[in-house]
């Protein structure tokens, strides 16, 4: 996390203490990814306990069930995609209360530190990196699943507004998306703005994004993947409100990871 990255959120984390202050029962959800930054974890913890005395740490492996949660009318033989900065999760199954998961530690930001993959990368960095990660997915017992939805943030509008600039006129695969990463990558920093105006700052890992997808689609072997913009957030409040419903606490529904 940079500088200016760590101000924007101590400024976010204020407003919540202000508005924490407006309700008697507040639980506080952080991603567990956060504990791994160790230049600011000791600086971020005092803002977080600030908020609330219930607090929970979501694994890698919680966040993806949420991703789920967050997409109710997922097909029963499709798997979710969720490509966070460090790790990658793999959501298959008929609901959000009865999928399976595996994870892998090679998100965005952890594939660009170990593969060197800067924006600009020669093109052959790029292939090691699906090369590496290819072999490790043909060694894991991947599921049987007829498509792919892939999110991370707003990935559904971005993978929609690259198939425009990419003429993808059918539908995304393997191949359109190699050609997506290979696209991203190519792009200056100083283009970002006109290549996907509703955020720029996705692009710094969308090359990351797109080759992990491309990997994902190739070794599973389906030839139908789309983009989703549902959010980790989206589905914690899907399963605040089935808890509620069910009349329990958010700690006993929260699926274990």
């Amino acid at each position: 996390m940079k500088a200016g990255d760590f101000a924007g959120l101590q400024s976010a984390l204020a407003k919540l203490i202000d508005d924490a202050r407006q309700h008697a029962d507040v639980v506080v959800v952080t991603a567990g990814s956060l504990l791994r930054d160790h230049e600011w974890v000791g600086e971020l913890i005092p803002f977080i306990e600030r908020l609330a005395d219930d607090h929970v740490w979501l694994s890698a492996v919680q966040e993806g069930l949420l991703l789920r949660w967050a997409e109710p009318q997922a097909a029963a033989d499709a798997a979710l995609l969720d490509i966070g900065g460090g790790s990658v999760q793999l959501v298959h199954g008929p609901s959000a209360k009865d999928c399976k998961i595996e994870s892998w530690p090679f998100g965005t930001y952890a594939i660009e530190e170990k593969f060197d993959l800067k924006q600009g990368s020669d093109e052959a960095k790029y292939e090691v990196a699906a090369a590496s990660l290819d072999k490790t997915l043909r060694e894991s017992h991947l599921p049987n699943v007829s498509s792919l939805i892939v999110g991370s943030n707003i990935m559904g509008t971005f993978m929609r507004r690259l198939a425009s600039l990419l003429d993808v006129s059918a539908k995304w695969d393997s191949e359109s998306l190699s050609r997506a990463w290979r696209y991203c990558s190519s792009l200056p920093s100083d283009d970002f703005d006109e290549v996907f105006p509703q955020n720029p700052g996705f692009m710094y890992g969308a090359d990351k994004a797109m080759l992990t997808a491309a990997v994902f689609a190739n070794v599973l072997n389906v030839d139908t993947v789309v983009g989703t913009d549902a959010s980790v957030s989206e589905g914690l409040a899907a399963l605040v409100r089935d808890a509620e419903k069910r009349g329990v606490a958010l700690a006993e529904a929260m699926p274990v990871g």
